[in-house]
């Protein structure tokens, strides 16, 4: 329907156009016999039928080649550019069958005249002609479309920018800056650039960190893969991947490779950012540092290279990492890593169950954990992932609660585990303890609630209720350690 309606103004238009001109002697001839006026208005009826001629083809071409046939072998529309040319070209025909057909010209000098022309013009106006060609080419070869983001190199190196619009001339950029760039489309045609939309929206990106070649490879390959996967907004398939890729003096370089949509919802720049973070924070956990270049007197004894938990200073560096501990002081810091234990887990391996009664908590060493709930129908579905640094299980240890959801390892990871012995062992210490640690439990659960909150006063209020809250439940829980003594009461 909408393409008879298109279609139906110019072809009449032409149809009414041809039939007076058909006529126009007689319709000359009955105005003013042979007069000027009555040979004006034939020579303008006859020229009127080439010109709405070239409108109905003009307006054919668009309907049955550009729209129906080509567009859906494109799987796109055809550029503005090409259609814009056709059109012009058909115009061109129209106006010289006029000149050659109604008023009898001989355009061969005509021709003769604008090619002499067109050479000086051609000269002068190079610039211009290259950037139309050049733009002909980009709709042809399709290097690009209108929404695809890319990545510049030459004289707009490392820019990126979405594409908005191909015209004759320029093509117009977005940078990621929200700034309008106008690149002509002949210095766009001699740029190398990177498409992130073709041919697939995955695009695959990779950081590299050379670390020291002290640590062992696996080590450092389930630290680097543990920080990739656990990124917010990297593609979980393809899955990151990570690779030895050189060896020297100064250390092993490992390549970090990892999958985005850009800019759905991250920019290549913000998901390198992102990665980065996430393995500087992995690596500086798990004590690994980057490499450093050796000296003739180079003590290793003095940087080492990676952190071993199974020896105890090594234990206090991490729980002094751990907000819930942070009012420890350097003794009960040494009682509460004397106690700690390291435990692996294989990929796929369960650490706790929900539902399940329990009496320790964990932190997270290396490696990565997915946390699952199980809801209606008991279909369980994954809710949340623990990075390295992470501790969680402290409920239970502190206060007796079930499990509150079921925890495996997405990587191969190692935990520290805290019992509950090793709570009677600083609750007996200093009683008083406590209260800090109902206080760190209250500020942890408000913490995913602080958004609702409308107020600094409702925030302290539920801080100060909560915290009662757990205080009574540790005392419940660990009432029976105590002496008589009632140094610990609800």
């Amino acid at each position: 329907m909408r393409r008879t309606k298109s279609l139906a103004f110019p072809v009449v238009l032409f149809v009414c156009t041809l039939l007076a001109a058909c006529y126009s002697g007689q319709i000359a001839e009955f105005v003013d016999g042979d007069g000027t006026a009555g040979q004006f208005i034939s020579l303008g009826l006859q020229s009127a039928a080439w010109i709405t001629a070239a409108i109905a083809v003009i307006q054919l071409v668009q309907v049955f080649v550009w729209e129906q046939l080509v567009a859906e072998y494109l799987g796109a529309p055809v550029p503005r550019l090409i259609r814009d040319m056709v059109a012009g070209v058909i115009m061109m025909i129209a106006i010289a069958g006029v000149l050659t057909g109604v008023f009898r010209q001989n355009i061969s000098g005509i021709l003769a005249t604008s090619g002499l022309l067109g050479i000086v013009l051609g000269f002068s106006l190079q610039t211009i002609i290259l950037d139309v060609f050049t733009g002909l080419a980009i709709h042809f070869d399709r290097p690009f479309s209108t929404g695809d983001w890319i990545r510049l190199y030459g004289e707009m190196a490392g820019t990126d920018a979405k594409v908005l619009e191909i015209n004759w001339r320029t093509t117009r950029l977005l940078t990621e800056t929200n700034e309008l760039v106008i690149v002509p489309n002949s210095i766009l045609g001699k740029m190398i650039f990177t498409n992130y939309n073709q041919p697939d929206p995955p695009t695959r990106l990779q950081i590299s960190v050379r670390l020291d070649s002290a640590v062992p490879v696996e080590r450092c390959r389930h630290v680097l893969l543990a920080a990739a996967k656990g990124t917010e907004g990297i593609l979980e398939e393809p899955a990151p991947v990570v690779l030895l890729e050189e060896l020297n003096e100064v250390g092993a370089k490992y390549i970090v490779r990892y999958w985005i949509k850009p800019w759905n919802p991250l920019s290549p720049t913000t998901a390198s950012s992102l990665v980065l973070a996430n393995v500087m924070q992995n690596l500086q956990f798990a004590g690994i540092g980057q490499a450093i270049p050796k000296l003739i007197n180079f003590d290793s004894r003095t940087a080492p290279s990676y952190v071993d938990i199974g020896q105890q200073f090594n234990r206090v560096g991490i729980l002094r990492k751990i907000s819930l501990f942070r009012s420890l002081n350097d003794e009960e810091f040494d009682m509460l890593a004397e106690s700690a234990s390291s435990q692996s887990f294989a990929q796929g391996d369960t650490l706790i169950r929900q539902g399940d009664a329990g009496d320790s908590m964990y932190v997270l060493v290396e490696g990565l954990l997915d946390v699952y709930r199980t809801g209606e129908g008991n279909s369980e579905a994954r809710v949340a992932r623990i990075q390295t640094g992470r501790f969680f299980g402290e409920m239970s240890l502190l206060t007796g609660e079930p499990r509150s959801a079921t925890i495996r390892a997405a990587l191969n990871s190692i935990v520290l585990t805290i019992e509950k012995s090793a709570l009677v062992r600083l609750l007996e210490h200093r009683p008083g303890l406590v209260d800090d640690l109902s206080r760190s439990l209250a500020e942890r659960r408000l913490a995913d609630k602080a958004r609702e909150l409308s107020s600094s006063n409702s925030l302290q209020e539920q801080s100060d209720s909560l915290t009662d809250q757990f205080k009574k439940k540790i005392l419940g829980f660990f009432r029976g350690v105590f002496d008589g003594g009632g140094k610990l009461t609800a």
